[in-house]
């Protein structure tokens, strides 16, 4: 049977405790799941609502030493900071089989400008904003955990 690994991620992000989940897998063998929780439930209970739903809802049994969670304490996130960074613009320089994009960002009175440079290929575009995004949004915000792009698609709201 196929399983379908990024259904199973978002599924464990559904779950009240878990904030996040990484699936790592040989083929249709699970290897390692990551899981980032909040620290209210015990991390093996964590695991058991992991193993509890890949059962139920895919039929999935998973061994809880592939597992792996860490809990981070919600009394170092600031919730009251709620100042958000705009987008001020994107922008694309073609040169030759390249292409570089900017991403502008203001926060604070501030500008800050992202890049990713690739292939000059429409396919390759969104991600290329994507990743200039990812870096605008780091040298914006001090400390900003490591970012990485998983995937990026275009939707059309209304």
């Amino acid at each position: 049977m196929a399983v379908n690994f990024r259904e199973l991620e978002e599924s464990l992000t559904r779950l009240e405790s878990v904030d996040a989940a990484r699936i790592v897998h040989q083929g249709d063998t699970i290897t390692e799941i990551h899981v980032i929780a909040a620290s209210d439930k015990p991390t093996k209970q964590v695991a058991r609502d992991v193993q509890s739903l890949a059962m139920a809802r895919f039929g999935l049994p998973i061994d809880h030493r592939v597992i792996s969670v860490v809990q981070i304490n919600p009394h170092h996130i600031d919730l009251t900071d709620t100042t958000r960074a705009a987008l001020c613009g994107v922008s694309e320089s073609p040169n030759g089989t390249r292409t570089t994009i900017e991403v502008t960002l203001r926060h604070d009175d501030e500008e800050h400008v992202g890049t990713a440079i690739g292939p000059a290929v429409a396919s390759t575009r969104l991600r290329l904003i994507g990743q200039a995004t990812i870096d605008a949004v780091e040298r914006t915000f001090d400390g900003t955990p490591p970012m990485a792009l998983d995937s990026i698609a275009r939707t059309q709201v209304g």
